[in-house]
């Protein structure tokens, strides 16, 4: 039984870890943000999205979604997509999620998760009051993480309750 908390702290832990993208990208955030730092080439946010609690009988199973985003700063359009041996915003979305594929229960957090289909495209965003006029292009590129887990619950005498007996399929 899981907590969307740890199961956020999980992801984002896997992501910092990970060689490949530690090799390339500068800043991975806890949260969505319209103000970036300019001096950042490559960037990951990581933010909670929902959590559906599919079934209301035992055992208890919920879906956590988390929304990826990753950006890449890239002057010059012709490189932005491709650019030979250097990582560029396709690149960036298929070495996230192969990051996060080995670890196919988060460590024991999860029964199993899935991702939603890519969108990519070219984000507007200020990076503060000096710089506003003129930008770089912005490639973005968001998907969805679907994580299914059995929620953990705190509730006074759940599991055996007073009378001596388990709820029904527990």
């Amino acid at each position: 039984m899981s907590k969307p908390k740890d199961i956020y702290n999980e992801v984002i832990g896997i992501l910092n870890s990970d060689e490949t993208l530690s090799g390339y990208v500068d800043k991975i955030y806890e949260r969505n943000r319209d103000n970036l730092d300019a001096s950042k080439q490559v960037l990951i946010m990581v933010e909670p999205s929902d959590i559906l609690e599919e079934k209301t009988y035992f055992p208890l199973e919920a879906t956590f979604v988390i929304i990826i985003t990753g950006y890449t700063f890239e002057p010059d359009l012709d490189k932005a997509i491709n650019d030979g041996d250097n990582k560029k915003i396709m690149d960036l979305e298929q070495d996230i999620k192969n990051a996060l594929r080995p670890y196919y229960d988060l460590n024991g957090l999860c029964k199993s998760f899935s991702f939603t289909s890519s969108k990519f495209d070219i984000k507007k965003h200020s990076w503060g009051q000096k710089e506003k006029l003129r930008q770089p292009p912005l490639y973005g590129v968001e998907f969805y993480m679907n994580i299914l887990y059995k929620p953990t619950f705190n509730t006074p005498g759940y599991g055996a309750f007073k009378y001596g007996y388990y709820p029904y399929g527990f």
